[in-house]
């Protein structure tokens, strides 16, 4: 699981991280809903016969914070500071039932990789035989933390000035299937 988890957030979402424009949020939404669609059609073809309840539900969320802080200081004999911050928050949501469109790429990606765990799983649990599948919940996610900071210190004479600026932008991204009985 944990290479599935790792795969995903470097090759899907790390090339997709953020809203910022109109085109990256197209760009971002594209390539998840690319993915959730290989899922979608390798698990219904390797899984006709399990105990695997239809899909219900896919769920994109594509989210964004950026922060930006900075202040500046002067000392004489008495000294003075100014700092200011400010915070922008995004968040898109979109949830999608099925549809018979299947997916264009047949080279292997990680929609690939997401079916083989659903697939493995419902096996484990028709093996079982005991219990019953009745809803299954696969959720994949990244958040991408991008920092920086600096500033900048001079002191001449006893009389010292300082500058400095931060800035972080936090891109969060979840794709969430729900397969469940009717």
């Amino acid at each position: 699981m944990k290479k599935l988890v790792s795969l995903f957030l470097v090759v899907v979402l790390s090339g997709c991280a953020g809203l910022g424009t109109s085109q990256q949020a197209e760009m971002a939404v594209g390539e998840l809903l690319d993915q959730v669609q290989i899922a979608i059609d390798e698990i219904g073809k390797n899984s006709a016969s399990s105990s695997l309840p239809p899909l219900k539900t896919a769920e994109i969320i594509v989210s964004t914070e950026y922060t930006r802080s900075g202040g500046a200081g002067a000392k004489i004999f008495v000294g003075a500071k100014g700092e200011k911050s400010s915070t922008e928050n995004n968040s898109l949501t979109l949830t999608l039932t099925p549809n018979t469109t299947k997916a264009k790429s047949s080279e292997r990606q990680v929609g690939h990789d997401i079916a083989e765990y659903v697939i493995a799983a419902v096996r484990a649990v028709d093996e079982q035989k005991a219990l019953q599948l009745s809803k299954l919940s696969v959720e994949v996610g990244l958040e991408i933390v991008e920092s920086s900071e600096g500033g900048l210190e001079i002191e001449v004479s006893g009389v010292s000035i300082e500058g400095k600026k931060a800035k972080s932008s936090t891109s969060g991204h979840k794709l969430s299937l729900l397969f469940e009985a009717k």
